[in-house]
């Protein structure tokens, strides 16, 4: 019940928007979320009648974007490096954190790392090189004419048969493949060499995310979606690849994708299709560091805010920056003055305890001073009549010195009983007493 609720809460036919999502490459799990967006209805709820469309070595999701064959499409970075060469593509949302881009080669071949790829023969997947795969090569100084690279053509076979030396591929599938015909291969990536690019990111143009940026967020929404569910229900989008697209790979290969896009996605770390502004301007500086591009280079324009639906803006980041820094200056600024004046008035009153301490202490001495010089004896006693405190002028009278008589009992120094007796009992109706003698 719930579901036919749904379903006519949904926009009809003629109520949808029609737009084309060019993929990169065949259709496999490389794109599931896309497929689960459309088949669980995202996009419809969305108001859009999403197509489709396969790539192959022909047909570059960027050139169809640029030429206005699609409105959408999904690539590695290359998306960047166009785009600093002058291109209007703006990035939608990383699907991959970490690039699925390598290089294959045969263990027989024995090249096991860049340096050993210098005079031999790489074959690209797509008609242009995978821009981590070259900046991988400058990034080891390698100088590209150092290699032969073949970006005309993609033949599994040539690599294979040792026509070429190496294959620019995806982890997500060459290695597979290699495994089922029972080829050794090697494996040589970018990430072990510090390049560790985003990858099948959603894109558009600039002018669509400017005259329709409520359909970009919108389809961008969806997608994710897609994405959620795919990775939650891997099962089921396997087996609608193979049933809806036909694909050629078999059950036990989607799962091998499946599982390898995962590690790649990190959902359980990273919100799917996040991209972060810093870690685009480090992949912008490797290429610059390459000499893939020219400095000078700006991204503003190229990262989508999914936030307030449009692109984002490096010099509005600056500026919201700034505000940020001096609104923090003000508040370090009032809590040091805060904190001065709660010092100075700390110290203040530590200086007025000290000058009291002193007064009492030189009171003390004078007091001290005056007792010790007395020519009159004074004593106190307890209420038991032991001396507690003396006069030091008692040596004279008795003989004791100040010490002896503290703790001694004044009834030891009447002879009589009876006028011992009459100062205890003096003594005790008073509780303790100071005399003068």
């Amino acid at each position: 019940m719930a579901g036919d609720a749904q379903a006519r809460d949904r926009p009809n036919n003629s109520d949808l928007t029609p737009v084309t999502l060019q993929l990169r490459w065949h259709h496999q799990f490389q794109f599931a979320g896309y497929y689960a967006a459309l088949e669980k209805g995202y996009y419809r709820d969305a108001g859009l009648e999403v197509k489709i469309v396969a790539g192959n070595p022909d047909r570059s999701p960027i050139n169809e974007i640029l030429l206005g064959r699609a409105d959408y499409g999904v690539d590695n970075s290359g998306i960047l490096h166009r785009r600093l060469q002058g291109e209007p593509l703006v990035a939608l949302a990383a699907i991959f954190q970490h690039s699925p881009s390598i290089l294959l080669t045969r263990t027989d071949s024995g090249i096991n790392s860049p340096h050993e790829l210098v005079g031999r023969t790489i074959m690209s997947v797509s008609n242009t090189a995978d821009a981590a795969f070259i900046a991988m090569l400058q990034n080891e100084g390698i100088a590209l004419d150092s290699v032969e690279i073949i970006n005309d053509r993609y033949n599994l076979e040539a690599f294979i048969t040792g026509e070429v030396d190496a294959l620019n591929a995806y982890i997500t599938n060459e290695p597979y493949l290699l495994y089922e015909r029972g080829i050794a291969s090697s494996i040589i990536k970018p990430r072990n060499y510090g390049i560790d690019f985003y990858s099948d990111i959603l894109f558009t143009s600039e002018a669509l995310v400017h005259s329709d940026p409520e359909q970009v967020s919108a389809f961008r929404t969806a997608s994710l979606r897609g994405w959620h569910y795919a990775l939650t229900f891997p099962e089921e989008i396997i087996e609608l690849i193979q049933s809806r697209y036909g694909s050629s790979h078999s059950i036990d290969h989607l799962h091998y994708e499946a599982d390898t896009i995962r590690k790649l996605i990190v959902p359980d770390l990273v919100q799917i299709g996040h991209m972060n502004p810093g870690r685009w301007k480090a992949m912008a500086e490797t290429y610059q560091q390459a000499g893939l591009i020219e400095p000078g280079y700006t991204l503003d324009g190229f990262i989508f805010d999914s936030v307030h639906g449009h692109i984002h803006d490096d010099r509005l980041w600056s500026n919201q920056a700034f505000r940020v820094a001096i609104v923090a200056l003000f508040l370090i600024g009032l809590i040091t003055l805060i904190l001065l004046v709660f010092n100075s008035r700390l110290q203040r009153e530590i200086g007025e305890r000290r000058t009291t301490e002193e007064k009492l202490r030189q009171s003390e001495s004078n007091i001290r001073s005056v007792f010790d010089n007395l020519q009159e004896t004074f004593y106190r006693a307890d209420t038991q009549g032991r001396v507690v405190t003396v006069s030091p002028s008692i040596e004279k009278l008795t003989g004791y010195t100040q010490q002896e008589m503290i703790g001694r009992n004044l009834s030891e120094l009447y002879i009589d009983p009876r006028q011992r007796q009459q100062l205890i009992d003096a003594i005790q109706e008073q509780g303790g007493a100071g005399y003068w003698i």
